[in-house]
């Protein structure tokens, strides 16, 4: 038995599948809560990331106001590691990972899978949606976001400019901010450590956003709080604007969690085999 502070790849990859299948097994009622108080994380987090970008960007190069968003935007994705709570981002992975281990591709065991995957998925989304979207409109209307000229014209440039993002840019952005997402959630799962998780997740996230790619449940706080401060002027933004970026950076999202982590760590710890799960509950 390990009893290092560090999981091996397999090891850890063992631990997923575990997490995955009891994160799969929660009732749809217990996937909304946790991906409402997911959704106000995440976006607390964000409203930190905004507040010191956009507070330095006239003062500081371009690159330092990156990685300034990058460093502090993770506040958020530890919040919820620690909590227990959900995002739709982090779902990707949990219900694909259970399909790496499936033996019978025809069979029940797919179709419960499947199930899993639509519930967990459309569950979070919604809950998501709905605690983001709160949050972005609760900071708008009475926490100053307003008042604040240089942190209100920071957001509403990046909610405009997210908005523009052609389809094939936002869904490869897409991918690459999940791949990183899902990766810092791998990552936190090699370490026993409460250090070690936070430290795990704060690289791939810092260097996510840092980069600019694209992660819809942050999108989900981002756009909705710049459509609330756009609304009185003549670049005022939509719900098709909204879900114009949403979808192609949800595709993007899903891609980056079930082939560059799911399936990628799957093999890379196993190779071709399936049957884990039943091998651990022979032991």
């Amino acid at each position: 038995m390990n009893t290092s502070s560090f999981l091996s790849p397999p090891e850890a990859t063992k631990y997923l599948l575990l997490s995955s299948l009891a994160k799969c097994a929660r009732t749809p009622g217990t996937i909304f809560v946790a991906s409402l108080m997911g959704g106000a994380y995440l976006s607390l987090g964000g409203l930190l990331s905004l507040t010191v970008a956009g507070g330095s960007a006239a003062a500081l190069p371009a690159g330092i106001v990156s990685l300034l968003a990058g460093i502090t935007f993770p506040v958020g994705l530890s919040m919820i590691i620690f909590s227990g709570t959900d995002l739709l981002t982090g779902n990707m992975l949990y219900g694909t990972v259970p399909f790496c281990d499936l033996q019978d591709r025809s069979g029940t065991e797919t179709q419960h899978a499947v199930s899993n995957l639509v519930k967990i998925l459309g569950v979070s989304f919604v809950g998501n949606l709905i605690g983001s979207a709160a949050m972005a409109l609760s900071v708008g209307a009475f926490c100053g976001v307003a008042e604040n000229a240089t942190l209100a014209g920071w957001v509403m440039t990046l909610a405009k400019k997210k908005c523009a993002l052609p389809f094939a840019t936002a869904f490869v952005r897409g991918i690459g901010a999940n791949w990183l997402v899902c990766l810092a959630v791998y990552m936190s799962m090699c370490s026993r450590t409460a250090g070690g998780k936070i430290l795990s997740l704060w690289i791939p996230i810092s260097t996510f956003v840092a980069l600019g790619f694209e992660h819809s449940v942050a999108n989900m706080f981002t756009i909705p709080l710049g459509m609330y401060l756009l609304a009185a002027t003549p670049h005022a933004l939509g719900m098709l604007d909204l879900f114009g970026n949403l979808l192609p950076v949800i595709l993007g999202n899903f891609v980056g969690a079930s082939i560059f982590v799911a399936a990628a760590q799957w093999y890379l710890s196993f190779g071709s085999r399936r049957g884990i799960l039943e091998g651990m509950n022979k032991h």
